[in-house]
């Protein structure tokens, strides 16, 4: 561990106060002192730092960014200390405040669709880097193959390489994206109330009523994982069935940065949004990165369920490893266990490959090597 002397005064920092819900924490702007006398010392300011006290207390301190460093409570000196081992835990809920400052930051734009744009692509941007590698993160439209599109939906998350995506204008991260290969969808919202719940269910709810295109009917029981573009067989009872299994339909959920009204007024307006469609067609999550998740329960069973099919009440909780590590979580069983129908994408989409295709050409004979 390599320790960097540094006189902590008034004279060098000025503190200022984070929002009332980070109020156990202040912001620290440190002067270019501190970067120099990095340099100096040959050390790279990283990520996330400890910090050691005379009195023997350890503080972490979650991020350093263009010279400013987050701390547990306000010290005048000390020496900071740099971690040697890799702290998973630490690393995941500094993302997660990562997330929350950006949200903050992103609502200084000047436009709602400004504010909303920037919120989306950090969201997005966090899941690709955490996911597995066989998936990636767009936003645009899902189709199927019987012409239907959902509405515009901030984040798809789908296989990266076993995927036809249907750009516009050429934007890597835009476009139509087939049903068949889309493993979760979800909504980014600030802060959550009665219209952002209707509108976030709906786009869901576009999504989840597509039609994946249907396997060989001689094999009813093969299905096909994401990012694997082969196809396993299974038993009798293992039938593609996305009303009655969840892993059979993509995963839908809701991220916001605080939920607008209480827990309670929340699932009022959340069971009226989802009462006039089928109830496997529901978000299976709601994460308030500020407040805790909101998901469905079934109390005979005392088990947690992933959409409405099945449930008689909500449940909410706060995981002590924070929400956002629980929702990567869950995402990415979807894409590692998540079941697809057999076709391939980019066969189906690009050449239709029907039974009883037939093509209807005009006849060119070739000339007679005796004419002009």
């Amino acid at each position: 561990m390599f320790h960097i002397p540094i006189t902590l005064g008034d004279e060098k920092f000025k503190s200022t106060n984070l929002p009332e819900r980070n109020s156990h924490l202040r912001r620290l702007v440190v002067l270019p002192q501190l970067a120099q006398l990095c340099r100096a010392q040959r050390v790279e300011v990283p990520g996330i730092f400890r910090r050691q006290l005379h009195a023997a207390k350890i503080l972490y301190i979650y991020t350093v960014v263009e010279h400013r460093l987050y701390y547990a409570q306000s010290i005048h000196w000390g020496v900071f200390a740099m971690d040697t081992k890799f702290d998973i835990d630490a690393h995941l809920n500094n993302l997660a405040a990562d997330l929350v400052e950006n949200f903050a930051r992103a609502g200084r734009a000047t436009t709602p669709g400004l504010v909303g744009s920037a919120r989306e692509s950090e969201v997005r941007r966090q899941l690709a880097s955490l996911l597995p590698r066989m998936v990636t993160v767009s936003t645009g439209c899902v189709i199927d193959s019987f012409g239907g599109t959902s509405t515009q939906t901030d984040v798809i998350v789908h296989e990266r390489d076993n995927c036809p995506v249907f750009s516009i204008n050429g934007a890597d991260d835009v476009g139509y994206i087939p049903c068949e290969s889309v493993a979760a969808v979800g909504e980014v919202k600030s802060t959550l109330g009665k219209k952002e719940i209707f509108d976030a269910t709906r786009k869901i709810r576009s999504v989840k009523e597509l039609q994946r295109a249907p396997g060989d009917p001689s094999c009813p029981w093969a299905y096909r994982t994401f990012g694997d573009p082969t196809f396993h067989f299974g038993l009798p009872g293992t039938e593609l069935d996305p009303i009655n299994k969840e892993l059979d339909l993509p995963l839908g959920f809701i991220i916001c940065e605080r939920f607008g009204l209480s827990v309670e007024t929340t699932v009022s307006h959340f069971q009226e949004a989802i009462a006039d469609a089928p109830p496997h067609l529901a978000p299976g999550i709601i994460i308030s990165l500020a407040d805790g998740i909101l998901t469905f329960r079934n109390s005979p069973k005392n088990s947690l369920l992933w959409n409405a099919n099945g449930a008689d009440a909500m449940a909410f909780f706060r995981p002590d490893f924070g929400a956002f590590r629980f929702l990567i979580g869950k995402i990415s069983r979807w894409c590692t266990d998540g079941r697809s129908s057999t076709v391939s994408p980019h066969s189906h989409y690009f050449l239709n490959t029907k039974a009883d295709t037939r093509l209807v050409a005009q006849v060119i004979p070739f000339a007679s090597s005796g004419s002009q």
